[in-house]
């Protein structure tokens, strides 16, 4: 840095962090993510320690998973090929899974003084 100063993790980063539980729904990961306008969130054990994160493409890496049914949209409106519910059922189930099972693992981590 210019001057010989030097700036340290602690000196730029949050300290009111919001962390999600292993066992946090993905629906509720995905609320956090959007009312707070946050890319990710560290995800938490039962005992306080960071077992990875969640972010945004993770949520989009699984929800890209799941088959669309196939539609034509004529003259303004849609038409189904295929039933929509089992559709609407993958999505609801893959909303009911957990923190746990799309976090990314492979996390770098840093003290603050750093």
């Amino acid at each position: 840095m210019k001057g010989g100063m030097t700036m340290y993790i602690k000196d730029i980063m949050t300290t009111d962090v919001i962390t999600v539980s292993e066992n946090d729904t993905i629906e509720r990961c995905a609320n956090l993510l959007s009312i707070h306008d946050l890319s990710g969130l560290p995800v938490l054990d039962g005992q306080g320690q960071v077992k990875g994160i969640i972010t945004e493409g993770d949520l989009i890496r699984r929800a890209s998973r799941i088959k669309a049914p196939a539609f034509l949209e004529l003259l303004g409106g849609i038409i189904y090929l295929e039933n929509p519910n089992q559709f609407l059922d993958e999505v609801k189930k893959s909303m009911g899974h957990f923190a746990k099972d799309v976090m990314s693992k492979d996390i770098i981590t840093v003290t603050p003084d750093y």
